[in-house]
This record gives C-alpha cells, sequence and structure tokens, in this order.
C-alpha cells in the first residue's frame, strides 16, 4: 500500500510539476563544487545536497512522523547514509539514517529550560545550586541517554544520564 502511494505521489509531481519548486544552486568549496537542492512543499523548506528522487523514501517517512520540522529541515549525504537536520522551536534535530534508510541514531538538542521537570528534579537533588544549562539527547534504537552541563557559578560539570544513573564525565571552570 505504501509502496502505490509512493508511486502515485511520484506520477503526480511528474504530471504537476507546479507542486514543488526545485531551485539548483553551486557552492564552491576549495575541494569541490557542492549542488544544493531546495524544495518547497507544504510551507516547509527542505535543502539537501541530493535530489529529492534520490532521498530515501524510509527515511523521509520516519523523519517526518517522529520529528516535525518547522520548516527547514535539511538532508545530506555522508559516507555512513543520510543525516537529516532541523528544529522545531528551540530544539534542533539531527538524525542519522543508513544509506538503505534504516535509522540509526538521533541527537536532539535544547536548552536545559525546555527539559521535562523530572530531569531537572533529577539535577537539582543531586547537584544542589546547579542550574541546567544544555541538555543533548542521544537516542540509538535501543538506548536513550542524556547529554547534561549545569553550571554554578563560573564552574561547568559534564554529567551523563542513562538508566536512572547520573555520572560526572568532565568538570571545568568557564573563562
Amino acid at each position: 500500500m505504501q509502496a502505490r502511494m509512493l508511486c502515485l505521489f511520484t506520477a503526480f509531481l511528474a504530471i504537476f510539476p507546479f507542486v514543488c519548486e526545485c531551485q539548483s544552486s553551486m557552492i564552491m568549496s576549495r575541494e569541490q563544487k557542492i549542488s544544493l537542492y531546495e524544495y518547497d512543499l507544504d510551507n516547509s523548506t527542505i535543502i539537501s545536497n541530493i535530489p529529492l528522487n534520490e532521498l530515501n523514501p524510509r527515511a523521509f517517512r520516519h523523519y517526518s512522523r517522529n520529528y516535525s520540522s518547522d520548516g527547514g529541515e535539511t538532508w545530506s549525504r555522508t559516507s555512513a547514509g543520510l543525516l537529516a537536520s532541523g528544529s522545531n522551536g528551540e530544539k534542533k534535530y539531527r538524525i542519522f539514517y543508513s544509506a538503505k534508510g534504516r535509522f540509526i541514531y538521533s541527537m536532539i538538542y535544547y536548552d536545559g529550560k525546555q527539559s521535562s521537570p523530572e530531569l531537572r528534579r533529577i539535577v537539582d537533588r543531586n547537584y544542589p545550586g546547579f542550574e541546567l544549562k544544555s541538555v543533548v539527547e542521544l537516542f540509538d534504537r535501543n538506548k536513550l541517554t542524556y547529554g547534561l552541563t549545569i553550571n554554578k557559578q563560573g564552574l561547568n560539570r559534564l554529567l551523563e544520564y542513562h538508566n536512572g544513573e547520573l555520572n560526572t564525565l568532565a568538570e571545568y571552570i568557564a573563562q
């Protein structure tokens, strides 16, 4: 059923090309030329270093269903597969897929003020007086790990929170 819908969508785009406006531009780097494609779909913009028809439909569907974007997603081909980047408000997404479109892992970055009350309580209980500055969520299909940055009067600590355990990874003084 999904394959039929994809074929119908592709045929629709071929028959009615005005639905998807495509602009291609060239950006020069020192070593090579990189072609960027920009697509406007339903009030959202997709920027990619590969043509839309070469994006893996499985990866595109997964991203669309699980990581709503506020209109500026970017797709890039990497040596390991595909990377989708986007944002929703203050949250920034980086989602990695295999070349066949299989989800590998995601990284979501956001300010500590946007973290869950539960996560803030855990930090307050274990590190009184520290402020939660930033959060990175790392999910790899099996486990969810949080990378936390906390601060107290110029003293910064990098923490890892996984399975109810909070560990200090590094400590440094901001200058």
